[in-house]
Parts: C-alpha cells; structure tokens; sequence
C-alpha cells in the first residue's frame, strides 16, 4: 500500500526543485508513470491524482516560496487536463519516450 504522505513530499520536494512548466510536466508524468508501472489501476491513479491535487493547493495556498507555488499550480492545471482526458494513461505512456533521461 502506498504512503500518500511519503509520495506527496517527495514530489513536491522535487518541484521545489525546478522552475518552469515543461520541468513540472516532466516531474509528474514520471511520477504518475512509477504508480502506472507499479500495477496502480487506473482509477486508483485518478483518485490519487485528485488527492494529490488537492494537498497541492493547500501547500499553495499556505507556503511562502513563490516559485514553489507557481510550480504547485502547474502541476495542478496539468494534471485537471490530464485527469479530462480520457485517454490520459495511454498518453502518458507515449509521452514518456520523448522525455530526457532521468
């Protein structure tokens, strides 16, 4: 079972680490693809995504790092698109060939 606690920190530890839109994309597809290739259904994915949008907001609206913040609501615009997107995970999967290497 997975600790969301542990997993949201790592990921917004990681966010607090880039600047831009297309290195926060970058975070999160690598991030939602580790749960996909872990066996995480895809509802269990959505309901992740959602939580994990939600926890994103609530440290954006109660940090003080103005880059972190702009990053929290990158990743948050990015994954509502995502998450409206019915063919998100096979999308993922794709887009993962054109990232750069970890």
């Amino acid at each position: 079972m997975m600790n969301f606690n542990s997993e949201a920190e790592k990921l917004a530890n990681a966010l607090d680490q880039v600047s831009g839109y297309m290195a926060c994309e970058k975070i999160i597809i690598r991030h939602i693809l580790q749960h996909v290739e872990k066996g995480m259904t895809e509802p269990d994915v959505e309901i992740y995504l959602k939580k994990l949008c939600t926890h994103l907001e609530q440290l954006a609206e109660t940090g003080n790092d103005s880059n972190a913040l702009v990053n929290y609501r990158y990743v948050t615009g990015f994954v509502h698109t995502i998450l409206r997107t019915t063919t998100w995970r096979k999308w993922i999967q794709t887009i993962e060939t054109t990232l750069s290497p970890k």
